[in-house]
């Protein structure tokens, strides 16, 4: 990755993390999941977070960002010895990715920031010297701590290459895929459809639960927001269509239960090997 790409990335790992990776794979016939009725999401609305059975084999949240910490802290002992100064995160100060698969659903989402993703400005100026910073590096001394093995691997759930899923990536998509086929699912989104419909909004696309927009009008797009937002809280709609999705994680995590512990382990070691680059050892 070269300097100019790893800029970018930082800024649009944000925007990918958000939405689900959907990919049609082979092998994705769909279980029978009334056996596991009593599996839920759970949704956190001062986040916008949603957990799901399958997170208890990867990281996410603060967990997760300990690695890019951590990795951040690598690279910056690296290029010290090469006369520069790495970018450090003010991770403290960063906001919670939310979690996009349904669109924005929570209050305060709409009225903060809308169709946008949450900021603050301690991330804003990081978007201007974070850029900067990198580019007075040397391309030698980027090149070789960037290649370094040290390196820890992304084991946030979507982090695996899509062309090979990982066991957990594999998971989450299947059950995504599985749960947009379910018949319940659909009619619950149907209702979602039809409340945005009462105020003259229709989805998107597809199998969206986003409305349209119009361009380059924020002062509208909040309004929408307003209305798509209401519509879902009213309805239940996330929570209802969350809990369907965990349901065919959980069909998911009783067929590959022996896969996933490893890859729970995996998870582990690299997070205490993060806590450790993280505490200086």
């Amino acid at each position: 990755m070269n300097k100019q790409s790893l800029v970018k990335f930082r800024h649009v790992l944000p925007v990918l993390l958000t939405v689900t990776a959907v990919a049609l794979l082979p092998g994705c016939a769909a279980p029978n999941i009334d056996k596991f009725g009593g599996v839920t999401a759970r949704l956190d609305t001062e986040t916008s977070s949603i957990g799901y059975p399958l997170d208890d084999y990867v990281l996410v949240g603060r967990e997760a960002q300990k690695i890019e910490r951590a990795d951040e802290l690598l690279f910056s002992r690296c290029v010290t010895k090469f006369g520069f100064t790495a970018p450090i995160t003010n991770w403290v100060e960063h906001l919670d990715i939310p979690n996009r698969q349904y669109g924005i659903w929570t209050m305060k989402q709409a009225t903060t920031w809308g169709y946008g993703l949450p900021t603050n400005p301690t991330m804003e100026q990081e978007k201007i010297t974070y850029p900067a910073t990198v580019q007075k590096m040397s391309d030698d001394a980027f090149r070789a701590c960037r290649s370094s093995p040290e390196e820890l691997p992304a084991m946030r759930p979507h982090s695996s290459n899509p062309n090979q899923p990982s066991i957990v990536d594999r998971g989450y998509i299947d059950a995504w895929i599985q749960a947009m086929g379910n018949s319940e699912w659909r009619a619950i989104r149907e209702k979602w459809v039809a409340c945005i419909g009462q105020r003259h909004l229709k989805p998107y696309s597809g199998d969206s639960l986003g409305p349209e927009l119009p361009q380059d009008d924020l002062e509208a797009q909040m309004k929408i927001a307003l209305v798509d937002v209401e519509c879902k809280i009213s309805l239940g709609t996330v929570q209802q269509l969350a809990d369907i999705e965990s349901r065919y994680q959980a069909a998911y995590i009783e067929a590959n239960q022996a896969a996933l512990n490893e890859a729970r382990k995996k998870a582990r070691d690299v997070l205490a090997k993060a806590e450790r680059i993280i505490a200086g050892e």
